[in-house]
């Protein structure tokens, strides 16, 4: 599951077999989730298409505030998300380790499934006063804006 994407929101879409960067532009209906929705990429001469859900996935964009969910124990922490080719080696946040087996099986399951609607993304945290870990993170972890953590 996950939250209906908004007007004006970052994602990939699938299109021929490949993700492409695009924007959500509006829904069809009241129920995107069922009915689709509006999306440019990023093309300037091609018309806005109608794409179901299951076409889309969230992209969080280098430099984008975002709220991350670590476990219960450490709950929702705000990161920055950052660029592969010049982050440090990432931990995975999926380890043994972290408690978060649950999220481990819906890893496998997304993958298994071959829908690819989840997706990594490298983080670090703000609150690391080191500014040297660096997290891989599934994109269901994620959501889009600090504003939207429960601290």
């Amino acid at each position: 599951f996950r939250l209906p994407l908004q007007a004006g929101e970052a994602v990939d879409m699938l299109a021929g077999g490949v993700w492409k960067p695009a924007c959500i532009k509006s829904f069809v209906s009241t129920n995107p989730t069922h009915f689709g929705y509006i999306v440019e990429g990023t093309d300037a001469d091609a018309p806005p298409i109608r794409m179901h859900a299951l076409q889309l996935r969230r992209r969080f964009p280098i430099g984008d505030e975002v709220g991350v969910y670590f476990g219960d124990r450490e709950g929702w922490a705000t990161c920055i998300v950052v660029d592969p080719a010049t982050a440090a080696p990432a931990k995975e946040l999926l380890s043994q380790d972290t408690g978060l087996e649950a999220f481990r099986l819906s890893a496998n399951w997304n993958q298994n499934m071959g829908a690819n609607v989840w997706t990594a993304v490298l983080v670090k945290r703000c609150d690391d006063v080191e500014g040297a870990a660096v997290f891989k993170v599934p994109s269901f972890l994620v959501k889009r804006a600090a504003k939207e953590i429960d601290v």
